[in-house]
């Protein structure tokens, strides 16, 4: 079996790197925020570095352009098919959810954890999961404070 040349993979050690991008816009280099790490991430983080950068480029020869570097390419109908979806019922749940946790949170001093505000939730009649509410909490970064350990300062057994 023939052995595969990686381009741009940082995780692959004996990858070449990404030098050159194939339309010239940039003066033969990367555009501007598109990073090498980014090749290697799944497809919707580079459906959004193409919407990001549509004004600058156009979107046929950015999909052309990432499969080059890549072990996962983007196909154009894929990236315009994600571009024009609607989002799923349970993104648009999470939307709704993610200002009620963050606002519990915020009022219990951010002390409370998934299985406080899971049923506060369930007190307010919104029927929500412990671990979909552990998702929504670590995605908007809200970790609750761990209780310290009491350090006892003096010798009990002094006799």
């Amino acid at each position: 079996m023939k052995a595969v040349k990686k381009r741009g993979c940082p995780t692959d050690p004996g990858a070449q790197p990404l030098t050159a991008c194939p339309w010239g816009k940039k003066g033969g280099r990367l555009p501007f925020g598109f990073t090498q790490d980014r090749l290697c991430q799944g497809s919707l983080v580079k459906y959004a570095w193409i919407r990001e950068h549509n004004d600058e480029f156009s979107i046929t020869p950015m999909c052309r352009f990432i499969p080059s570097g890549a072990q996962v390419g983007v196909s154009q109908s894929a990236c315009y098919g994600w571009l024009r979806r609607k989002p799923a019922p349970r993104e648009q749940g999470d939307g709704k959810l993610t200002p009620i946790i963050q606002s519990i949170f915020a009022d219990s001093r951010a002390t409370h954890g998934t299985r406080r505000i899971r049923q506060t939730l369930q007190t307010k009649d919104l029927p929500v999961g412990r671990k979909r509410t552990s998702r929504l909490m670590r995605a908007a970064g809200s970790a609750r404070k761990t209780k310290r350990k009491v350090k006892a300062t003096t010798d009990s057994k002094h006799w």
